[in-house]
């Protein structure tokens, strides 16, 4: 009997010595969640920003090529208004 008090005894003050242990966990885990939410949060808006810089090199680039294409076209236009005034004196 009495090693059954003694037994109930120690389990008790093992309760009564890690009770702050546990609370302490709980308290943490909340935290851990809270971050985790945040975690989640930061990580989708990293993937909507590299989708956007996607985008805007894409953008990048056919507005590149389109000043290219832009200024091949004046540079034949050029061209070929001096053919056509070459050519027109010519006539004359």
């Amino acid at each position: 009997m009495a090693d059954i008090y003694s037994e109930k005894r120690v389990r008790q003050i093992i309760r009564d010595e890690t009770s702050g242990l546990r609370d302490d966990v709980r308290d943490q885990a909340v935290v851990l969640e809270h971050i985790d939410g945040k975690v989640d949060t930061v990580l989708e808006l990293l993937t909507d920003n590299l989708k956007v810089e996607g985008r805007v090199k894409g953008h990048e680039t056919r507005v590149t090529s389109l000043e290219e294409d832009n200024r091949m076209t004046k540079t034949t236009i050029s061209v070929h208004s001096s053919h056509i005034k070459a050519l027109s004196k010519r006539r004359k």
